[in-house]
Parts: structure tokens; sequence; C-alpha cells
């Protein structure tokens, strides 16, 4: 099998104590070897007493019964090569553990000079194949190791469990921080609900962020805590606090490249219940000019209420990440008016988006759609969205104009204001090609001038 090979050596020494020679036995130790109790195993045996001696622990006691436990699980070549002072450290690191629920590492040399055996001990709730690989990887590098055994001991009075590994490497103990290494060891053990939990104390304190962790983090589903990362985790957190009583909260961030190395923008949704009917809200999202790549729905589900969060991966019409610093104020206000039902659903309100504009002055510029479209029989109210959607930029000025003449809040000579967005107007209007539109473009600032 793919092992370190096992090594007993017997010192010859003569008369006077000096090793003369030795006798070598080379190879691996049988499966039935490796699971005999140590008490069978009379040169075991006899360390195992030594090391209860040294602890001073009595026959039958609590400590007695879980230092033979201890004893018992760890590698057997360990407990060959091992002093029985340097056993009774580790089962006291060990044993010492259960109260704190700490991660340790310890790090011994291998007498043979071979490399250098590792313990691992942590919390048993932290275990999994993932951490145990992400560990051995870590140490690997580390020790510059170029093959490593490892051996997993879990027994079942102990509330921790411990990797015990052997690498085989150059360096040596007085090489390392173990400290340093400790401390890595230790992160990598660290859960999503250890991150979580401390970024919600770090920003909300103690008491609210030990009372944040404890409502959300059994509230969120294994498929959550896979996706998403623990700042993302905070700020959904936050969001969903602040969701009350009202029917929705929107979010807007850039994401970072996914697993196929596009960048995009992610729209999200929260809300009351579990998941939002997308035959709705798709449309809503393309009408104000996203294009939808992906949606993901997750739940915070306790027994008294289901608060959902929809996400949706996004760019724009041109392939492009939406600048949110540029836009999403805007496309904020929008979308919630849009799923409150306070704001009407057309290709229009992608202005909000291309033109700059705000949700309530695309629906100003949609009622002047609608008295054109009624005074021109011939002109349809598509045409006239395309018109507008084609020159955003006009779009823009006819909305300055309206707000220069009408707006009860402007500040300043309305006159003057109005005679120099005529002339930015009328000098855009020199830019269009289409007649059709120009004569739409024109008869719409007629209507507001």
């Amino acid at each position: 099998r793919p092992a370190r090979m096992d090594y007993i050596g017997l010192k010859k020494v003569n008369d006077a104590g000096e090793v003369r020679g030795e006798q070598r036995f080379v190879g691996l130790f049988t499966s039935k070897a490796l699971s005999t109790p140590v008490e069978d195993i009379p040169l075991l045996r006899l360390k195992l007493r030594q090391v209860i001696g040294l602890d001073r622990a009595l026959p039958g006691s609590h400590d007695y019964k879980q230092i033979a436990s201890i004893f018992n699980s760890m590698p057997r070549e360990e407990l060959f090569w091992t002093d029985a002072e340097g056993l009774h450290k580790d089962i006291r690191t060990v044993m010492g553990l259960e109260q704190e629920r700490g991660v340790r590492l310890t790090i011994r040399p291998d007498p043979l000079g071979r490399g250098l055996a590792a313990m691992v001990i942590m919390p048993r709730e932290r275990f999994n194949a993932e951490v145990r690989r992400a560990i051995q990887h870590y140490l690997s590098e580390e020790l510059a190791a170029s093959h490593v055994d490892y051996q997993l001991a879990m027994g079942e009075d102990e509330s921790q469990l411990r990797f015990h590994f052997f690498f085989i490497t150059q360096k040596s103990r007085f090489d390392l921080d173990v400290t340093a290494l400790e401390r890595a060891v230790a992160e990598l053990t660290r859960t999503w609900e250890d991150h979580v939990q401390e970024k919600l104390v770090l920003a909300e304190g103690e008491v609210q962020g030990r009372r944040l962790a404890e409502r959300y983090l059994r509230a969120f589903d294994e498929a959550y805590k896979a996706d998403t990362n623990p700042l993302a985790a905070l700020r959904d957190i936050a969001q969903l606090e602040a969701l009350g009583a009202d029917a929705y909260r929107v979010d807007l961030l850039n994401a970072p490249e996914d697993w196929r190395g596009e960048a995009s923008t992610l729209v999200k949704i929260y809300h009351h219940g579990r998941s939002l009917v997308l035959s709705e809200v798709l449309p809503m999202l393309e009408n104000l000019g996203f294009r939808v790549l992906e949606q993901i729905s997750y739940a915070a589900d306790w027994p008294e209420a289901v608060l959902g969060i929809d996400i949706f991966r996004v760019r724009d019409r041109q392939n492009r990440v939406i600048e949110v610093r540029e836009h999403g104020e805007r496309l904020t206000e929008a979308l919630l008016a849009l799923l409150g039902g306070g704001a009407e659903s057309d290709r229009l309100n992608q202005l909000v988006l291309y033109g700059g504009l705000s949700v309530r002055q695309v629906a100003l510029l949609r009622a002047y759609q609608m008295y054109y479209a009624q005074l021109n029989a011939v002109t349809s109210r598509s045409f006239i969205n395309d018109t507008l959607l084609h020159h955003p930029n006009i779009a823009g000025l006819l909305y300055a104009a309206f707000a220069a003449r009408f707006n009860p809040r402007f500040d300043g000579d309305r006159d003057a204001a109005f005679d120099g967005i005529k002339s930015d107007l009328l000098d855009a209007l020199n830019a269009v090609s289409s007649l059709p539109e120009d004569t739409t473009l024109r008869g719409l600032f007629n209507l507001i001038e």
C-alpha cells in the first residue's frame, strides 16, 4: 500500500553501554497490528503505564480512562518512537482543550530524521474533508514536504478530534514558527458562521452582533452559506433588518468575476415570503434596460416568518457592467416604485439607465407621449418611445425644458434657463437624421413650450 515504511531498530551495545551495531527491520505493520489494543503490546503497555504514572492518575478515575483512550487512538509509530514525557504532554494538551474549544498545533521531529510529525486538535463540529485538505495543503507548503501521511483520531467521548500528520521534509522543528503556523491553521478551521458573527460584532457591537448572529445564522440554508461570502452576508442581514414592514428593499452592487471570468452587476431584491414570481419581475428588469443573465433565490426561514432574497445577475444592453455609483440611486428608486405598483413598466423606463432620468421624470415624458399620440393619430406610442430611446440626450433636454418652465421649486430666471435649454435642444435636433423622429421630438418640445 502507498505508505511510509515502518522501521524497527534493535541496537547492539557492548558491556560499556556503547552502541556497536543495529539490527533493522523495515516494512509495513499489518492492519491487525495497527488495530491491536496497546495493552496487548508489551512495549506500548509499559509506555502507557509510564504516562499514567507521570499524570498520577488514579486507576478507574476519569483521567485514567481518558488518558488510556487518547493513548490508544494515537498513531502506532508515534507511540513507539515518542518518549513517555512527550506523549504525556500531547495527551494533556488534548485533555486541556475540552473546555477551551480552541485549535492547537504541535510539531515533533522524527528521531530518525525522516521528517516532522504534526498533531492538529480542533473542535469536532468544525471538521470536514475540505478543512482537512486545506490544513494538509497549507502545512505541506510551509514545511516544503515531498510526501505526507495522515490519520484521523475521533474518540467517542471527546468533543475534539485530531489529525496526526507526518511530513517528509528536510526542515527541522527549529526552522518553523509554530505559533504563526497554529494561528494560520486555526483560521482554516473557522466556519462560515464564525466569520459572519465576527463581522456582525465588529459592525454592530457585542450584544447586537451576537443577537443578529443567533437570529440569522440558523435561518440561512446550506446553499446560501456555500454561495455567499461573509461580507455579502453582513450586507444581506442589514437589508433584511431594515425591511421591517416594507414590502421590498433593493440593493445594487458590482460583483466580482464569476467562474466564467465574467464581471456583472447584482440586483438584490429583499421581500417577505420565499420567492418572487419570475414572470412578473423579469419584464420590469428588461424594461429598465437590463440583460438578465441569471436568477437565484434564497430565504431566511424561521417558524414564524420567511424573508426572501432574489438575486439577479445583469448587464446593460451593450453587455457592459452597470456603473452602480452613477446609476444605482435612480435604478433603486425605479425598482422600488415598479415592485410596489407606483410606476408603469414599459420600455420607456430605459431612460432611467440610459438617459439619466428618474422614474418620475420618465412618467412625465410618458404623459407627453400619450398626449402627442392622441393629437397625431398617425404617430404611434411605440414609435414615440423608440424615438426617445434613440435620443436619450434629447429626452433629458425635454424634461429640463419642462422643469425650467413649470417646476414650482425652480430657482433662477426661468426665461433665461428655458432659452438656453431650447438652444441646446435645437442644436441636438440638427444631428437627428430621421425626419419622422425629428418631427416627433420637435412636436413634444412644442407641447412643453
